[in-house]
Parts: structure tokens; C-alpha cells; sequence
């Protein structure tokens, strides 16, 4: 199924956008206690 400009896929010039953030203990730990948004983008970036 598909055809030859999306390859098959059903998509077509798109690209995925991703970012990896890295665990470390004290996110890990902020994490666990049910952060609200402030908080977490504050760990986030202290880290």
C-alpha cells in the first residue's frame, strides 16, 4: 500500500523531532514526589 513519493509509508517530508534527557539521582528524585510544571522545568534545567 502507499506509493512511490511517501515510499510506502504514508508520510511524506516530514521529521521527527525528539530530545533525550538524561535521569540523573536528583531529577530522579524530584520526579518522585509529583512535581507540578514549575518544578519540574526548574530540576530539568538545574541539571
Amino acid at each position: 500500500m502507499g506509493c512511490k513519493t511517501c515510499a510506502g509509508t504514508g508520510y511524506r517530508e516530514q521529521i521527527p523531532l525528539t530530545e533525550v534527557l538524561v535521569m540523573s539521582r536528583d531529577l530522579r528524585s524530584v520526579l518522585a514526589g509529583s512535581p507540578n510544571d514549575a518544578e519540574l522545568l526548574r530540576a530539568a534545567q538545574a541539571d
